[in-house]
Formats: structure tokens, sequence, C-alpha cells
């Protein structure tokens, strides 16, 4: 369980010709969440549960600003912020492991970020000001559930559930300004590389036998949210350009290897879904994934003679989603009950499902707006990537 706080303001003023002032922040973490049953280990419990459990939460903030302002030729302020975050998340039991228990076996794995990053500068002058603002964050997330290769795993009396859960919050907020009376130049640049990946196995030669159900369900719930914007103000001339790049993927798999055997009777409550409501009962492989992307870069400019200000959007989207079974595996459901969910849907206990389903929301807005005496020039590209 993490929290990290960072802040820093810069505060630079001047009554004679320069004003400058800067934060620079350079920030690494890393975090490993294991919990683990070895190669080849014996675990019984008699009468009553067996968990491998790994839970790993993260909140982290990270803000900067900086502020200038001279009466006399130039004001300029400036933050740069490099962000660099790694987490892995993993529950594991290991090859040739044999694990028996009256009650339920799960092996799970939970990975939960929050992160919020706040860049801003302000540059003001009576001739010349500057403002500018470059953040660069790369992150990667992993969440492995894995029942290793010719383990095996009984439940007599439960169920068996091999999950792998993500979850991930991400606001950016870049904010750049300048104002001065000859000429005022604002810049944004923020610049995101993300990564996450979810992933519940059982390996080849893996045999899981319960009474009740067998669940391997990898599922990821993604929040990201990317604002830029830069203003520039001046009684002469004023640019501004704002340059955001996004680039994302995400990987989601519940995989069931080459010869492995996994067998349910259908007998008890059955295991919970994420994103289904209620219970299912049976053998279950599902992929699941939800992501929600919005990003929004501004420039603005106004001018006395000439405002010049651009944007140029870039957002790379990539996601996989796979539920899958492999070769020569064996999957047998032999419940023989009918029963209503809690949708009220008609199933049986008797049902194997291998399911994948990917439902992703995308938000790409950008936008130059100028006002000048004279001239006022604005151009805005956008490049969205989505596969």
């Amino acid at each position: 369980d993490m929290f990290l706080v960072h802040a820093a303001l810069s505060i630079a003023a001047s009554g004679g010709q320069v004003a400058a002032g800067g934060t620079v922040a350079i920030i690494l973490t890393e975090s490993d969440t294991i919990a683990v049953i070895g190669d080849n280990a014996v675990v019984t419990s008699t009468n009553g549960a067996i968990k491998v459990n790994a839970y790993n939460k993260e909140k982290m903030i990270t803000a900067l600003a900086s502020a200038s302002a001279s009466t006399g030729s130039v004001g300029a302020a400036g933050t740069v912020n490099v962000f660099i975050s790694d987490s892995t998340t993993t529950a594991n039991v290991g090859n040739l492991a044999k694990l028996t228990a009256k009650e339920n076996i799960e092996i799970t794995a939970e990975g939960n970020t929050w992160m919020l990053v706040i860049n801003a500068a302000l540059g003001a002058s009576s001739n010349t000001a500057v403002g500018a603002t470059v953040t660069v964050n790369v992150y990667n997330r992993d969440v492995n559930a894995i029942v290793g290769e010719n383990a095996v795993l009984i439940s007599n009396d439960g169920s068996i559930l091999v999950q792998a859960l993500a979850e991930d919050m991400t606001l950016v907020v870049a904010l750049a300004a300048a104002a001065a009376s000859t000429a005022a130049l604002a810049g944004t640049i923020p610049v995101i590389v993300g990564e996450s990946t979810t992933i519940a196995e059982v390996q080849q030669g893996a045999t899981l036998s319960a009474k009740d159900s067998v669940g391997v369900i990898a599922n990821l719930d993604s929040e990201q949210y990317f604002v830029a914007g830069g203003l520039a103000a001046s009684g002469n001339t004023a640019g501004g350009a704002t340059i955001s790049t996004v680039v994302q993927s995400n990987t989601v798999k519940a995989l069931v290897g080459n010869n492995a055997n996994l067998s349910s009777q259908g007998i008890g409550s059955g295991i919970v879904v994420p994103n289904r409501e209620g219970k299912r009962r049976g053998i279950i492989i599902q992929a699941d994934a939800k992501e929600r992307i919005i990003m929004a870069s501004i420039s603005a400019g106004a001018a006395g003679t000439a405002a010049v200000n651009g944007v140029v959007n870039t957002l790379v989207v990539e996601n996989t989603v796979i539920a899958s079974v492999g070769e020569n595996a064996e999957l047998t459901a032999s419940g023989t009950e009918d029963y209503t969910g809690e949708d009220d849907e008609e199933y049986h206990s008797g049902d194997i499902t291998v399911e994948a389903e990917d439902e992703t929301m995308i938000i790409n807005l950008a936008g130059a707006l100028l006002a000048a005496g004279t001239v006022g020039a604005g151009a805005t590209v956008v490049t969205l990537v989505f596969g």
C-alpha cells in the first residue's frame, strides 16, 4: 500500500531586467507484490480453504509549478517533470505443486493504481514573457495470477478461482501561460507512455478439479484523462503551441494451457464474475477490459498585432483481449441443475464459458483559439490510432 506525494514550487520576481524560474523533478517508483507457493510444494487444508492473494494499492500525486514576473525585459518560467512508475503484482502456484482443500482455493492478484500529475508554468513581463511545461510520464503495470505447469488443485467442496484484477486511474494536467506587453510565448509538451498487462493463466498440464465451479478470470478497468493547455497574451505578438502524445497499450488474457484438465460438478453457490450480475457456475474462462480515455488539448493566443498558435494531438491505443483454451486441454462441467441468475437470465450448472470482451471509449479533443488586431494564424492536427 503505497502513498506518494511530491510537490515543488518556484517563484521569481524582478524589478530589473530578467526574472527566471523553474522546477525540475525526476521521480522513479518500483513496487513488487508477490505471493508464491513454490515448485513441488504440497499444501493441504483438511477443513478450510487455501488462498494465495497478492494485493497492491498505489496512490501517487506529483505537482510542479513555476511563476516568474518582471517589470523589465524578460519573465520566464518553466517546469520539467519526468515520472516513471513500474509495478508488478503476482500470485503464483509453482510447477508440480499440489493444493488440496475442503473449501475454496483462490489464486488471486489485484492491482489498484491512482495517479495524479499536475504541471503549471506562468511567465509575465512588461516586455517579453515565456512559459513552458514539459511532462514525461512512463508507467508499466503487471498483474498476474498463475498456476504453474503440471500443478494439481483440488477443492473437495468448493470452487477454484484463478483471477487477476487491475484497476487504473490516471489524470495528467499540463498548463503554461505567458503575458507581456511586447511578446508572449507559451508552450506545453506532455508525453505519456503506458502499458498495462493483466493475465490469469493455468499453464500446460495443470489439473483443476472442484465440486462447485472453476474460474480463470482476467479483468481490467482503466480510466485515463489527459489535459494540456497553453495561453499567450501580448500587446504586440503572441505565440503558443501544445504538443500532446499519448501511447497506451492494454493486454488482458485468460489462458488455459495445452493438455490442462479442468473439471467442475456445479454443486454450490458458484463464483463472482467481474462486470456480471450475480454468480456463475460451471467453468468460466473470461478476459474482460473496459477503458475510458479522454484527451483534450488547447492553445490560445491574444495579441494587439499578431497571434500564432498550434495544437498537435497524437493518441495511440492498442488493446489485446484474449480468452483461450490450448490444444488437447480437457474441460468437463458435469453440473445438472438449471438456475436463474441475478440478471434474470437462465443458466446451467454445467455451463462452460470461454469469453473475451473489450469495451473502449475514446474522446480526442483539440483546438487553437486566436485573437489579434492584424494577423491571426492557427493550426490543429489530431491523430488517432486504435487497434
